[in-house]
């Protein structure tokens, strides 16, 4: 067989390793999907869709284009999940609120904290 050693020449392959056969295409994230929603969050709060820039949304989530792209998609979709993890933190929140025994006075502290939310500059 040319350039092999005979003992290598009549050896069985081996089979990779089993961490590199699960493994998917790419890298693994270096970045928590959720810190990054909960981030872009804020700036949507603030500047708004339309207003809100791809490079505001790139610097604001710590991420390159590529990343944002290949983790989030479009503009569009980006601001659906930001949507999506906002409402499922407000849900927590309110099913949270509803757990104590307190029943409206809970409820009431709770719609208190989004009137003063939705009044704040933040």
């Amino acid at each position: 067989m040319g350039f092999m050693a005979p003992e290598t020449a009549t050896e069985a392959p081996t089979n990779p390793p089993a961490n590199k056969a699960t493994r998917g295409r790419g890298r693994p994230r270096a970045f928590d999907e959720d810190e990054v929603l909960d981030a872009l969050v804020g700036l949507f709060w603030e500047k708004g869709f339309e207003a809100a820039s791809l490079c505001d949304i790139v610097e604001t989530a710590g991420l390159n284009k590529s990343s944002l792209y290949n983790t989030f998609g479009s503009k569009d979709e980006v601001f659906a999940r930001v949507l999506e993890r906002y409402m499922e933190m407000r849900s927590a929140m309110f099913a949270e609120a509803m757990a104590g025994d307190g029943g409206l006075e809970h409820l009431g502290a709770y719609f208190s904290m989004l009137r003063e939310e939705a009044g704040s500059d933040g």
